[in-house]
């Protein structure tokens, strides 16, 4: 079994120095929207966001657009998470239902979407 994996961090050269393509040069070849139409992501593993209690995925815009991407080609995207963004969205959601808030509420306020 083998799988390709995509490490976005990995993808765009970002010093603006000249000395490799522009930012706005390697979106215009849109490399991920190329990743996510090839059959073994699109039709297989599809892609996983990985959420960690160092970063807030959601924070950085190109994360953003690409679970966004991925949605519009009906790509499954998976959640991945370290055990201290696990344990801490735990905490978010009990302290949230022992102050009374229902637990519709208190997944939408400790910033859970499921």
């Amino acid at each position: 079994l083998s799988a390709r994996l995509w490490f976005c961090v990995f993808a765009q050269y970002q010093p603006e120095d000249g000395k490799g393509p522009s930012i706005q040069a390697q979106i215009n070849m849109q490399p991920f929207k190329s990743v996510i139409k090839c059959d073994g992501v699109k039709n297989g593993h599809g892609m996983t966001a990985i959420h960690t209690s160092r970063a807030d995925l959601y924070t950085r815009l190109w994360c953003v657009h690409e679970v966004d991407e991925a949605l519009r080609q009906n790509v499954t995207v998976n959640a991945a998470m370290s055990r201290a963004y696990l344990h801490d969205t735990i905490r978010r959601i009990k302290t949230f239902l022992k102050l009374g808030v229902s637990f519709e509420e208190s997944i939408q306020a400790a910033g859970v979407t499921v």
